[in-house]
């Protein structure tokens, strides 16, 4: 088949495909904080728990009993697996010329040809 004939049949012909790529989300969670207090008698207590990204505060006083839960602000990055889909197209490159070909068969010829003429002064000196 010739390079036209391949080029008028296959030139517009398209090839799609499914490839994955790795997307990071970010999801932001914002801070939090809750409490409340009630009236209590004249014990003291306070007491601080923390666990991961919240932290419980109780304080007891003669007067109030006071819990305030603070949870802090987090990001999360998830990476996700996103299918793309690729359409690619047939390209055909026009085949070099043979001037390339020329110019090293001419390279050669002319290598020779001055291979012959040493040979041929050389002979010529020695008769």
């Amino acid at each position: 088949m010739t390079y036209k004939r391949c080029q008028d049949k296959f030139q517009t012909a398209t090839h799609t495909d499914t490839t994955y790529i790795q997307r990071t989300d970010t999801v932001a969670v914002p801070a939090a904080t809750a409490g409340f207090q009630v009236k209590t008698d004249t014990t003291y207590l306070t007491q601080i728990v923390r666990e991961g990204r919240a932290v419980v505060t109780y304080v007891r006083t003669p007067q109030v009993t006071r819990v305030q839960a603070d949870c802090l602000p987090d990001t999360i990055y998830q990476q996700v697996r996103v299918p793309l889909a690729v359409t690619t197209r047939n390209v055909f490159e026009k085949p070099q010329t043979g001037w390339r070909t020329a110019a090293i068969v001419a390279l050669f010829a002319a290598v020779l040809g001055w291979l012959f003429f040493l040979v041929e002064l050389h002979t010529i000196k020695h008769l």
